[in-house]
């Protein structure tokens, strides 16, 4: 076996102090090796600066070359300082570095490191041997048995002396346990600790003439330790230490430890975490409230009573109220208040038919201001006419009775004031309906815009609440977190992972009109697009994935359990 080994490149790994820390093998031609951070990979390097599946290291033995390729590791891999493009190999030549978070690893191609003068000696030509007398033939044998034994006391302590080198030590996942696999040459005997504990020989395998042995670890251990010995006794130490589990990051909306926070405080599927407006209702009609809080040691909804930190609860007042979430921990309290208004049907049925009796008593304002101005116009007109008809008859009587000159000048008088009259009396009436006419539109603006704010509000708040996935079995998006501050909505998703779901995180977006989408960008290029629209009482998503596929949901308001 090593024999074999002597024509087989090997990876010697150092960490930054330059301790060898592992030594691995790489078989000819197939795969390769694979260097990564997970247990499944045929080199693991436990470091959290280096990714499950790093890289891969293949030698091609036709060609006598070894090829690394990046996989798309997070941190890069390094090739004599220049970082390499991701899945693109290159070559890799003896004495140059390659460098993966923390580890230094190096090439040592077959002969670079070996290789021993043959000290044997060839005899000399028989023909060319000096015959000499016989005892000095018995003191060239004599002297010739020396030379040999000497040879063979050297040549022993050569191969006895050779140093113990640990080829490769590595985990590999083997269906439901994990084995300790390790390489070593020139060994007489190993020991494996585990923890710096001895383990189970009855859990140990080793062959000293091919070197190769075998764990099978027990759940929970990650620290081994091998040291091999040779046969003079000399000890060679290698370190393994397995990577522990690494967790799925809990959803953004958890706070910090001891800070109270609200991920949902909404009423009929709407919430209002962020908006705290008041909410008119009519009397008779039931209203769901329903509330999520975290890191809270009691949760009381006055005026109903006190619940649990995730719980709901259905009301019915008949009378406006105002209803307060109180969350209380030992060091804080946080309260959120939202006003229910209470109306009743017929006051509301009296107050619209009111609203439209006033819109008509200002469309009849209108019609009757003009009325009026035509009216006054008329009369002043009429009111002219008949002045100067009757100064035209006082004219006469004045020119019977005195000169043209007197009747002239009552009739220009007459007329003057006629006319002062009836522009004064056409201002007045103009005035009063411009007044009457900027009151009404000023109402009927001011309504016509509380209307659009109700409308627009509705097309924003069409999508708040928690929403889950109608099918429980998909591989994809599974809730949806939405909420608005007017026309900026808010998208919290998450998708299926293995142990829980993945938080994809928040995005806002404004609302311009449907339909309404919103992009989540992730790392290498990967966009999903969500598109919603209100379907009923469901929310139809369609997800865009940039790497191709489309795919559609139905999400439904989530159910959280009511209060007895």
């Amino acid at each position: 076996m090593g024999e074999n080994n002597a024509h087989i490149p090997r990876v010697r790994v150092q960490d930054e102090l330059g301790r060898v820390v592992n030594v691995f093998l790489l078989s000819p031609d197939g795969e390769g090796l694979t260097v990564g951070r997970a247990l499944n990979a045929g080199a693991s390097l436990p470091s959290k600066d280096v990714s499950p599946l790093h890289l891969r290291i293949r030698w091609d033995s036709t060609f006598g070359r070894v090829v690394v390729t990046d996989l798309g590791s997070a941190t890069g891999t390094y090739l004599d300082g220049r970082r390499l493009t991701p899945e693109m190999p290159y070559a890799w030549h003896g004495g140059q570095h390659l460098r993966i978070g923390r580890y230094t690893l190096k090439l040592i191609m077959p002969g670079s490191a070996s290789g021993a003068p043959d000290g044997s000696a060839q005899p000399a030509d028989a023909a060319d041997t000096p015959r000499t007398p016989a005892p000095r033939l018995r003191r060239f044998g004599v002297a010739f048995l020396i030379g040999t034994l000497a040879a063979l006391a050297l040549a022993a302590h050569i191969v006895l002396s050779r140093a113990v080198e640990i080829l490769s030590f590595a985990l590999i996942a083997d269906g439901g346990e994990t084995l300790v696999r390790f390489q070593v040459v020139n060994a007489q005997r190993v020991e494996l600790l585990v923890d710096g504990q001895p383990i189970d020989p009855q859990r140990l395998s080793f062959d000293p003439h091919t070197g190769a042995g075998a764990y099978r670890a027990r759940p929970g251990e990650r620290n081994f330790m091998l040291i091999a010995y040779d046969h003079l006794g000399q000890p060679a130490t290698s370190r393994l230490i397995s990577p522990a589990p690494i967790e799925t990051p809990r959803p953004t909306l958890t706070p910090l430890p001891d800070e109270i926070g609200l991920a949902v405080f909404a009423f009929n599927g709407v919430n209002k975490v962020n908006d705290l407006s008041d909410i008119i209702l009519s009397r008779g009609e039931s209203l769901l409230i329903e509330w999520d809080v975290v890191n809270a040691d009691a949760v009381e909804l006055q005026p109903a009573g006190t619940f649990k930190p995730q719980d709901a609860v259905r009301v019915a007042p008949n009378e406006t109220t105002v209803y307060t979430l109180i969350a209380r921990s030992l060091l804080e309290e946080v309260r959120r208040s939202v006003k229910v208004i209470v109306v009743d049907a017929q006051a509301t049925a009296a107050a619209n038919a009111t609203a439209g009796a006033v819109v008509q008593a200002t469309r009849d304002a209108e019609a009757a201001a003009q009325a009026h101005m035509a009216a006054t116009a008329t009369a002043a007109s009429q009111a002219t006419a008949a002045a100067i008809a009757d100064a035209f008859a006082r004219a006469q009587e004045a020119a019977a009775a005195k000169a043209t000159q007197d009747a002239l000048a009552i009739l220009n008088a007459t007329r003057a004031a006629a006319m002062r009259e009836t522009a004064q009396a056409y201002s007045a009436a103009i005035a009063q309906a411009t007044a009457d006419a900027q009151q009404a539109a000023a109402t009927t603006a001011t309504a016509v815009v509380r209307t659009t704010a109700q409308a627009m509000e509705a097309r924003y708040g069409q999508y708040s609440g928690v929403w889950t996935n109608d099918d429980p079995t998909t591989d994809g998006i599974t809730r949806l977190i939405i909420s608005n501050i007017g026309p900026t909505i808010t998208v919290q998703a998450f998708a299926r992972c293995q142990t829980r779901d993945c938080d994809w995180g928040a995005r806002r977006q404004t609302f311009i009109g449907e339909p309404f989408s919103i992009a989540f960008t992730f790392g290498d290029g990967v966009t999903r697009r969500l598109t919603f629209a209100r379907v009923g009482d469901k929310l139809r998503v369609t997800d865009a994935d940039s790497r191709g596929p489309i795919r559609t949901y139905t999400f439904s308001p989530a159910r959280l359990p009511l209060a007895p």
